[in-house]
């Protein structure tokens, strides 16, 4: 068995493993190990001490996410105003399928989903 050495996709070292030599390494991995303990970066042909492994960054927003709960969020308004829209309901037709119509619109408003301007009930 041989010790062989992960690169991970930052370049830095990451896990080790032992592996039947016959197998070989595939990408991402060396069987150059690094000179000392800490974190190391592969420069091509060989390992380089740094101070730190720069942190992960972030991930993004989700906006798959967001815009399904926003869509969701929107279901539930549009459901919670049906009876506005029944003949002999006392209010505002009007203006109930104007709010109604500007909660289908929300996904054409510009920042959808991050920003949602939602409409006010009438």
């Amino acid at each position: 068995m041989i010790t062989v050495y992960e690169i991970k996709a930052n370049g830095f070292i990451g896990a080790s493993k032992q592996i039947d030599p016959r197998e070989g390494v595939g990408s991402g991995w060396t069987y150059t190990p690094p000179p000392a303990e800490g974190p190391h970066k592969w420069a091509g042909s060989q390992w380089v001490a740094y101070d730190a492994e720069p942190p992960q960054s972030m991930p993004g927003p989700d906006y798959g996410a967001m815009a399904t709960d926003a869509r969701s969020k929107r279901t539930e308004l549009l459901a919670a105003c049906d009876w506005t829209q029944v003949a002999d309901a006392p209010v505002d037709k009007d203006a109930w399928a104007a709010y109604r119509q500007a909660l289908r619109d929300i996904t054409s408003q510009d920042g959808f989903p991050l920003s949602i301007d939602w409409p006010n009930k009438p």
